[in-house]
């Protein structure tokens, strides 16, 4: 990430820089190149501040949604 993307993560950023980066995100099934970059912040900064099981979850069964109908690559 460059500089000028961590200063969208405001008070946020040291959160954000704390969670590992995964094979799959709630950014990615949650849009991804239909969510602008503002939206982004928001989405990945929720995911941050609510991790949970059953959010990992459910990110993992909208995975396997999103590969089979080819939703959201280039």
């Amino acid at each position: 990430m460059i500089e000028e993307e961590l200063k969208s993560y405001k008070m946020g950023v040291l959160k954000f820089l704390s969670v590992k980066p995964r094979i799959t995100g709630y950014w990615k099934v949650s849009g991804r190149r239909e969510v602008r970059y503002p939206e982004r912040v928001d989405v990945e900064l929720f995911y941050v501040y609510n991790q949970s099981l059953f959010l990992d979850i459910v990110i993992l069964v909208k995975t396997v949604f999103m590969v089979l109908l080819r939703k959201g690559a280039y």
